[in-house]
């Protein structure tokens, strides 16, 4: 028949020899003692006895440590149950333990993260979601201008106007096809962001020769002042003809 973890039965004899086993542990006030000869000792058995009270320490001794492991697995089975049963709030106050600094650092990577594996046209969504965990990740999150920088001409208006509220040096996606109709939109676009002279990074991308002339046309009726805090620049083709 399988072991039922949830059932402890322990004989009364190998409970008793436990008991006077820990009697004489706490006797002996932590000292260091003979793991041979502790149990022997502790209770009463001797290799000078005869046969038959030898056999009979032997099995008294097996007995014991039978209900010991029972015992054990009985701790075991409440360390599990009750770790299962905690998870979920001592994950919680292990997140609430973080200093802010720390927990808005991991904010940040999990949001860098997100961008290079899903690519820009998801990038909006990562740090709207963290910033909707808990009132505590909004309030740090609306603390990071990182969070908020990349912004793209993708986006709905609404969108690029909170993103201009929470970060001064926006990063700036634009990406041209050859329709006429989107030169117009990315213009509407560029007029809602920062002036580009607050732009950190610019990012241009084309799909032919048609969209690369657009892109440069477009970005430069929209230009009004110089670069001066521009880290990176990036204007290039995806399938140029």
């Amino acid at each position: 028949m399988p072991k039922d973890r949830n059932a402890l039965q322990v004989d009364v004899p190998a409970l008793e020899s436990l008991l006077t086993g820990l009697k004489c542990l706490r006797e002996e006030n932590g000292q260091s003692l003979d793991a041979g000869s502790f149990w022997r000792n502790c209770l009463g058995i001797s290799a000078e006895d005869s046969v038959q009270n030898v056999q009979k320490g032997l099995l008294r001794l097996k007995e014991a440590r039978k209900a010991l492991d029972m015992l054990a697995d009985s701790i075991d089975l409440s360390v599990e149950q009750l770790s299962q049963s905690t998870e979920g709030a001592v994950l919680t106050a292990g997140i609430a333990s973080l200093p802010d600094e720390l927990l808005a650092r991991i904010l940040e990577f999990c949001v860098e993260g997100h961008h290079v594996r899903m690519g820009i046209e998801l990038f909006e969504e990562s740090s709207v979601v963290l910033a909707g965990v808990c009132r505590r990740f909004r309030n740090i999150a609306l603390r990071l201008p990182a969070l908020w920088e990349v912004v793209s001409h993708d986006y709905c208006p609404d969108h690029i106007l909170m993103l201009k509220e929470r970060c001064p040096n926006p990063r700036v996606y634009v990406h041209f096809t050859d329709e006429l109709e989107e030169r117009a939109q990315v213009s509407e676009y560029i007029e809602k962001l920062h002036p580009n002279d607050k732009w950190r990074e610019l990012d241009i991308c084309y799909y032919d020769l048609v969209g690369g002339q657009l892109s440069f046309e477009g970005i430069s009726e929209n230009i009004q002042s110089p670069f001066k805090v521009l880290e990176s620049l990036s204007y290039g083709g995806i399938c140029v003809q």
